[in-house]
């Protein structure tokens, strides 16, 4: 609608007035005024039930044109009832299945999107951690088990860690040296800390 578009001309980000007061002009006693007193006469019960109004003023202006290029008073009233038809139709929602289904859909596409990879590697991790002096320094130890398997020693306590998922799949009784394991941060906020 045309009212719409000079709305969102106007009331732009960077606007410095808090309120923009968008006026539309009509004869009074015309099909336009008739149309718009209707309107008024419904709008809120068109927010509360439908929401977006959008779909229903789109429609408006051709209806305006008709019953303007219309010389006929009767078909007029016509076009008005036809309009006021369109009011009294009950809003086109999806069904609570459509919707599901929607959501649905929307979730299977999400979960198909391919993870990025870390821009850290699992190596370069386990490098960081097990020859840090200063985690040395801090009293975090790690002992090297056997392949991929760490022993690591912080806070008189003794975990097996790996850093690999793969391994962790493997053998999940490991503790997992990765970005949100708790353990895992606590030792990075160590390093973190020193910087």
């Amino acid at each position: 609608m045309r009212v719409e578009q000079r709305i969102g001309r106007i009331d732009r980000i960077g606007q410095h007035y808090s309120t923009v007061r968008i006026h539309n002009f009509y004869y009074d006693g015309t099909v336009e005024a008739k149309v718009y007193k209707k309107l008024r006469d419904r709008i809120d019960a068109f927010k509360i039930v439908v929401g977006n109004l959008q779909p229903i003023l789109a429609k408006m202006p051709n209806f305006i044109e008709r019953a303007v290029m219309s010389a006929d008073p009767e078909e007029e009233d016509v076009l008005i009832s036809e309009f006021d038809c369109i009011l009294d139709a009950p809003p086109l929602r999806p069904a609570l299945n459509d919707l599901i289904a929607m959501d649905v859909e929307a979730d299977i596409a999400e979960i198909q999107k391919p993870i990025p990879e870390s821009p850290f590697s699992s190596e370069a991790i386990e490098q960081l951690f097990t020859n840090s002096l200063l985690l040395k320094n801090k009293g975090v130890e790690f002992n090297k088990e056997s392949g991929r398997v760490w022993q690591l020693i912080y806070q008189q306590s003794i975990y097996r860690v790996t850093f690999y998922p793969d391994v962790f799949d493997e053998f999940p009784s490991l503790r997992l040296m990765s970005f949100g394991d708790p353990l895992f941060e606590q030792i990075l906020s160590i390093i973190n800390d020193e910087k």
